[in-house]
C-alpha cells in the first residue's frame, strides 16, 4: 500500500467504524447522507507507545479550547474547512496537492451519516462519554467512551472505545476496537496529528471462541426484537387514532379492528390503519396481545409481545396508552406489565 492510500485509510478508519456502525441495525435501509459534515466494549489494549514526531507549537500562548473540545469539534465539522482546521499543516498541504489522496467530499459523505432524520446526538466536553447518537426509529444507541486521556500540555492523547446499544441492551462485539487519538498544539489551534486502531482478536483463545458464538446467537435473537419494537410503535400509533376516531368505542382490544384492508371503507370493525400482517397476533417469533379494554368508551389498553420460545433469551415488551415501552428479561407478559423496565 502506497504512502497515499495510508494517510487515507487511517484518517477514515476511525469516522467510518462508527457511521457503518449506526445502519448496520436497519435492515439493509440506509439513508442517503446529507450533504453537510458532522460526527459520530469491550477492555481497551495496550497500544504500542509511537514516538511523537516534532511539530512547531507556541508555547506561553492562550489554548482557546481543550484537545477533547477540538476532536468534537472536528467530527462535527459542517463545512470542510471546519474539519481542516484540527489537520497538521502538513496533511493541509497535502489535501490541497492531491485531492484524490483524501477526497473531502467522502468525508462529508461519511460525517453526514450522523445528521440523519431520527439520529439524536449528544456530545460531552468532559466525562467517561465522548459522544452517543440515538436512533428511535431502531431502538439503537451508539457510544464512543473515553477510557483514558492524557494531557501533555502541547500535546494529549484520548483512549476511545466504541459501544453499541439495541433496546436497551449492549451489543456484545466479536472484538475488542480501541481508537488512540494524538492531539498537538500547533499555532494555538489543536490537531489530531496521529490515529491509531489497537483491535483484539483472540482467534487462538478456545474460551473467546465460545463467546463469540454466544455473542452471534444473542445477535440473532436482538434482531427479532427489533422487529417486535418496529411493530408495537406501529400498533401503538393505530390505538391512538383509532380511539379519536370512533370516541364511542375508545380504544380497542382486537388486533384485526386496527387492520380490515379488504373492507372497502374504514370502520371501527375494520379502521384500515395498518396492514394486515401488522395485525396478526403471532409474527416474528413473537406473539401479540391487546388487553384491558374494559367499558365503553375505553379509556385504556395494554399491549405485550412476548416470545414463542422464551428459552432463547428473547424478552417479553409490552406498553399501553402512555407510549412508553417496557420490558420483562424472563419473556413473559405478567412481569412487563406488572413490574416492567422501561426502554432507555
Amino acid at each position: 500500500m502506497d504512502g497515499c492510500k495510508v494517510a487515507r485509510t487511517a484518517l477514515f478508519l476511525f469516522m467510518a467504524t462508527v457511521a457503518i456502525s449506526a445502519q448496520t441495525a436497519d435492515s439493509g435501509r440506509v439513508d442517503a447522507p446529507q450533504a453537510a459534515f458532522s460526527p459520530q466494549t469491550t477492555a481497551p489494549q495496550e497500544a504500542v507507545p509511537a514516538q511523537m514526531p516534532s511539530a512547531p507549537v507556541t508555547n506561553p500562548q492562550k489554548k482557546e479550547q481543550t484537545a477533547r473540545q477540538a476532536l468534537l469539534e472536528m467530527l462535527l465539522a459542517k463545512t470542510p474547512a471546519a474539519f481542516e482546521k484540527h489537520l497538521p499543516s502538513a496533511t493541509q498541504q497535502f489535501v490541497k496537492t492531491d485531492f484524490g489522496a483524501m477526497p473531502m467530499a467522502t468525508v462529508a459523505s461519511i460525517l453526514g451519516e450522523f445528521q440523519q432524520p431520527g439520529r439524536d446526538l449528544e456530545t460531552f466536553e468532559t466525562g467517561s462519554t465522548l459522544l452517543r447518537l440515538h436512533d428511535s426509529r431502531i431502538e439503537q444507541s451508539i457510544e464512543l467512551s473515553v477510557d483514558d486521556e492524557i494531557d501533555g500540555g502541547d500535546d494529549a492523547e484520548l483512549r476511545l472505545a466504541l459501544h453499541i446499544y439495541r433496546g436497551g441492551r449492549a451489543v456484545p462485539l466479536p472484538f475488542a476496537p480501541t481508537f488512540i487519538c494524538r492531539m498537538m498544539l500547533e499555532e494555538s489551534v489543536w490537531r489530531l496529528n496521529e490515529l491509531a486502531l489497537d483491535l483484539r482478536l483472540p482467534l487462538g483463545d478456545a474460551g473467546w471462541l465460545d463467546e463469540l458464538k454466544q455473542k452471534v446467537d444473542k445477535g440473532a435473537a436482538q434482531a427479532h426484537e427489533m422487529l417486535v419494537l418496529r411493530r408495537m410503535r406501529m400498533l401503538q400509533a393505530a390505538e391512538l387514532t383509532y380511539a379519536d376516531a370512533y370516541r364511542s368505542v375508545g380504544f380497542t382490544c382486537s388486533l384485526s379492528d386496527l387492520a380490515g384492508s379488504d373492507a372497502g371503507h374504514p370502520g371501527p370493525r375494520a379502521a384500515m390503519l395498518v396492514e394486515d400482517e401488522v395485525a396478526n397476533q403471532q409474527a416474528d417469533e413473537y406473539v401479540f396481545v391487546l388487553s384491558g379494554c374494559s367499558a365503553a368508551p375505553a379509556k385504556h389498553f395494554r399491549l405485550a409481545a412476548v416470545p414463542v420460545n422464551p428459552e432463547n433469551g428473547e424478552r417479553a415488551f409490552c406498553s399501553d396508552e402512555s407510549g412508553k415501552i417496557r420490558f420483562a428479561d424472563d419473556g413473559r407478559a405478567e412481569s412487563c406489565l406488572e413490574a416492567g423496565e422501561t426502554l432507555p
